[in-house]
């Protein structure tokens, strides 16, 4: 699996994920998913090779990405329209998509998130 494989099933994930979960506003979502995922994709892949050697837990690398893509990064999302049940909504998605994708990917036999 390459980094960049990584970041691009992990995108198309999170635009399944939006489709699923709030489809009038998906093309908004992963515009803001986008910019997240960019913002935090050096990260996201330190976090995944350091899972893959054994330095990081699957708690760990959970913890790690629920602080980094915390309610705050989504305040923007807010500010647009959506409404805070919306913003929520999203969080939660994010997260349980990254951190599913990694630990699924890097660590065998990790739990789902």
């Amino acid at each position: 699996m390459s980094n960049s494989g990584l970041i691009s099933d992990l995108i198309d994930e999170l635009a399944h994920q939006f489709e699923a979960t709030l489809p009038d506003l998906k093309d908004r979502l992963m515009a803001a998913a986008r910019i997240s995922i960019a913002d935090n994709s050096e990260l996201l892949l330190r976090w995944a090779e350091m899972a893959s050697a054994g330095s990081l837990s699957h708690d760990e690398v959970d913890w790690l990405i629920k602080s980094r893509l915390d309610l705050s990064k989504m305040k923007m999302l807010e500010e647009a329209g959506l409404s805070k049940v919306q913003v929520d909504l999203l969080r939660q998605t994010m997260t349980r998509t990254v951190i599913g994708m990694i630990t699924g990917r890097i660590l065998p036999g990790a739990r789902s998130a």
